[in-house]
């Protein structure tokens, strides 16, 4: 584990129920700059690699995801403290909204007659 100051940013990656996986960017414990969301890890790596955000990053979870990032690791426990559980139901209600989004479109794809 690694001591990071609470307004250093903080990146999250938490794989959905549904495969997809969303990415947090955190300024301290209660603020969320930024949310990335692909079906594919390697390219949610990419996309936040390639954010002017990756700059200031210096910690992240899970321990691969701030192996590939090059920063160090921490968990959301001791980063966001008191507000993990909000986090937590956060995301989960994300999750959710993605799955509702591509149902949604690939309904929009369906040709009727």
């Amino acid at each position: 584990m690694v001591n990071v100051k609470h307004e250093a940013r903080f990146l999250y990656v938490y794989m959905c129920d549904s495969g997809f996986w969303v990415a947090a960017i955190f300024r301290g414990p209660s603020r969320i700059e930024a949310i990335f969301v692909d079906k594919s890890l390697n390219t949610l790596v990419q996309h936040i690699k390639r954010s002017s955000l990756f700059k200031e990053l210096r910690a992240a979870w899970p321990s691969k995801v701030a192996e590939e990032m090059y920063v160090g690791v921490i968990s959301p426990e001791e980063y966001l403290s008191d507000c993990t559980s909000c986090i937590y139901s956060l995301l989960e209600n994300l999750c959710h909204e993605i799955v509702l989004h591509e149902r949604f479109e690939d309904n929009d794809n369906i040709e009727y007659e």
